[in-house]
């Protein structure tokens, strides 16, 4: 979500970015990564809109080789009317 990465209240744009996959309390399976380019729409930036909330973090290693991806789908409507989406 965008707020997590700015927010002109305070200061703009986060100073650190850490990304812990499969992190469970104290275990870290995976180990961390930096974010080193953090991009959100300027609908964000500029006007705070929540319809904007939502970001992109570049990592600066590609975790998802040794993690697993997450995959992205483009649903159709078909398949969306029987789901309760947020």
């Amino acid at each position: 979500a965008a707020h997590n990465l700015f927010d002109k209240n305070h200061s703009g744009w986060a100073t650190e970015i850490i990304f812990t996959p499969g992190r469970d309390q104290d275990i870290y399976p995976f180990g961390d990564t930096k974010g080193n380019l953090l991009l959100c729409p300027k609908g964000w930036t500029d006007e705070s809109n929540e319809h904007y909330d939502f970001g992109i973090v570049i990592l600066d290693e590609p975790v998802g080789y040794f993690a697993g991806w997450s995959g992205v789908m483009c649903a159709s409507e078909k398949q969306l009317n029987s789901h309760v989406v947020s």
